[in-house]
């Protein structure tokens, strides 16, 4: 819940942080903490702040799927849908 709750809270620049580590397969957090904060990043209650990374995400998704566990690609793929 933590994870989610700064995700949700965060300013734009964290939230670029936030991208990077998600796309990060080097990062050191678990895939379930992941999940937490791609959900409070994607959160719809921050449309004008998540709108810009919609694009991004329809360029990454081919790019996670091929290098990413198909564990965490589903969960970048249903949590940070547009």
């Amino acid at each position: 819940m933590e994870y989610k709750c700064k995700a949700l809270y965060s300013t734009p620049q964290e939230k670029e942080e936030l991208w990077n580590m998600y796309l990060n397969p080097e990062t050191k957090l678990s895939m379930r903490i992941q999940q937490y904060s791609m959900t409070g990043f994607n959160n719809i209650n921050c449309l004008d702040e998540i709108k810009p990374y919609y694009e991004k995400w329809f360029e990454n998704l081919i790019k996670v799927f091929k290098e990413r566990a198909i564990d965490f690609s589903d969960s970048f793929f249903s949590c940070m849908f547009p």
